[in-house]
């Protein structure tokens, strides 16, 4: 008798939270502003409406002035103007975004394993959970890190490494190789390793750091900079 009880009471558990998991699980568009326009697979192209459920293979494209922000309850997805954000079938229990054009800003909800990757053309990034932007331009593809850290590799080549806070991963479409752009915050000791580490990788696959425009450095920096970085491997190992 105990036993029947106990199986009523989880069917009427399932029964009850069960579809409102799956209905969180679902990507919805939360918030609409000026031009945003949906492809959902199988369907003619069509304004974005606020609170529609978007199936996975389903492209959000906005125009100039159009602002879109896209949900499934763990994560968040604000896309900029310009942009196109695809949500693309998951790999191995892997969420996966495609990002072709624009910007947008990824909040991704904090795991123990990576769960979470974005695509670009140039690079793809992959999280366990934090807060970083992926832009698209004509220069190249960038990872910009607000929270937390993020792998940033090149699909060419697979050069690349861990993009910190404050921090700016590229990969240049006018030069082969990946960059990583440090924040003048980050403390020399920081930006030399993780500078001198990018070089061993990309130098050991016949490729080459990329310095960001903004943020070169004079011949005499990179010298004192070369410096650094083969004295704290020294010290490191």
């Amino acid at each position: 008798m105990v036993k029947l009880k106990l199986i009523v009471v989880t069917l009427a558990i399932l029964l009850i939270f069960g579809p409102a998991s799956a209905w969180a699980a679902d990507w919805r568009l939360r918030e609409v502003s000026g031009g945003v326009r949906v492809a959902v697979p199988a369907r003619a192209i069509a304004p974005g409406v606020a609170g529609q459920v978007l199936p996975i293979g389903t492209s959000i494209t906005t125009g100039g002035n159009g602002r879109a922000v896209i949900t499934n309850g763990d994560q968040r997805i604000v896309v900029g103007p310009n942009s196109r954000t695809t949500l693309a079938q998951e790999q191995r229990g892997m969420t996966r975004i495609l990002q072709d054009l624009g910007s947008a800003l990824f909040q991704v909800d904090r795991q123990r394993q990576q769960h979470f990757r974005v695509e670009t053309p140039l690079l793809a990034a992959v999280v366990k959970g934090t807060t970083f932007t992926v832009s698209v331009d004509p220069q190249g593809d960038r990872v910009h890190v607000s929270e937390g850290l993020v792998e940033v590799r090149a699909i060419s080549g697979n050069a690349g490494g861990d993009v910190i806070a404050g921090a700016t991963g590229v990969v240049s479409r006018t030069a082969a190789g990946a960059s990583i752009v440090m924040p003048t915050r980050s403390s020399t000791t920081s930006r030399s390793r993780l500078v001198c580490w990018l070089r061993k990788r990309t130098c050991s696959r016949s490729r080459h750091i990329v310095p960001h425009p903004s943020h070169q450095s004079s011949s005499v920096g990179n010298d004192r900079e070369s410096a650094r970085c083969e004295e704290i491997t020294h010290r490191k190992g």
